[in-house]
């Protein structure tokens, strides 16, 4: 079994931000505006913390997954790799995998849809050779002619405090989000889940979300030039862990984002 120091590895490095719409709050007195909009905020706080609690066990539910799968492999030793990774076939249908596999630690794979190749340069499976479970941004999926875009969830296969190789589950990214997906206040208000350094796990299909965003702090700057100081706002918070909100622009409509560190299952 693995040390449970391996997941509180992983701890604080997700990061879910939830939005909120309150443009119309600036049409009130400014004494108004700023009771109703502690009351929003207050507001935004609550239905941010349900959000995260929704997504750390849909999360968790899949690393816990790999871990017990990963768990049975380590016991039983690593014999034959190709073999063992088709008779993941079964999982992978139940749970809607798009494949799952095993990477050995020199990067070569072994799938349960019988396809191989060579994983070593992805930063999931560095992490798991570093006793790391993660999950990835958006992929391109190499193993796939036709290149589609995919997400992973990884964790490592350890025996006598050794990495043997790296288990793996690809969800295809329009399934992945679907899956991570939260929308709020009737359809105004969504979620994101970013790295700290502001790169995108899971966007948001919202129409009044950033469109095909790769990155926060980027996306904030250039929806408008009166970002900059909230983007940096936002990499403070998150570099400090420090929950609150940050309003800033976007579509002409002053928005806010409540971060909430530290609640989830970490990413590579």
């Amino acid at each position: 079994m693995k040390d449970s120091s391996v997941m509180k590895r992983i701890l604080l490095l997700i990061i879910v931000l939830s939005l909120g719409l309150f443009s119309s709050l600036y049409v009130y007195s400014r004494a108004l505006h700023r009771n109703l909009e502690n009351e929003v905020i207050s507001s935004l706080h609550e239905v941010s913390g349900q959000s995260v609690k929704i997504l750390r066990k849909e999360i968790l539910s899949e690393i816990n997954l790999l871990d017990g799968i990963s768990n049975e492999i380590s016991e039983k030793r690593l014999r034959d790799p190709k073999k063992l990774a088709q008779s993941f076939q079964k999982v992978t249908e139940k749970y809607q995998f798009k494949r799952m596999g095993i990477i050995l630690t020199n990067g070569k794979v072994y799938t349960s849809d019988r396809k191989e190749g060579n994983l070593a340069d992805r930063e999931y499976f560095q992490s798991g050779l570093k006793g790391i479970s993660s999950i990835s941004g958006t992929l391109t999926d190499r193993l796939d002619p036709q290149r589609p875009k995919i997400n992973v969830y990884s964790t490592p296969i350890i025996r006598n405090k050794k990495v043997l190789a790296v288990l793996y589950a690809a969800y295809r990214t329009d399934d992945f989000k679907k899956a991570l997906s939260i929308s709020t206040y009737y359809g105004e208000g969504y979620t994101y889940v970013v790295k700290r350094d502001g790169d995108v796990v899971v966007d948001s299909d919202n129409k009044n979300s950033f469109q095909r965003m790769t990155n926060i702090f980027k996306a904030l700057q250039s929806a408008s030039d009166q970002n900059i100081q909230a983007s940096h706002k936002l990499k403070y918070a998150l570099k400090k862990q420090k929950e609150g909100y940050i309003e800033f622009i976007n579509k002409e409509k002053n928005i806010c984002i409540i971060p909430r560190p530290g609640l989830m299952t970490g990413i590579s």
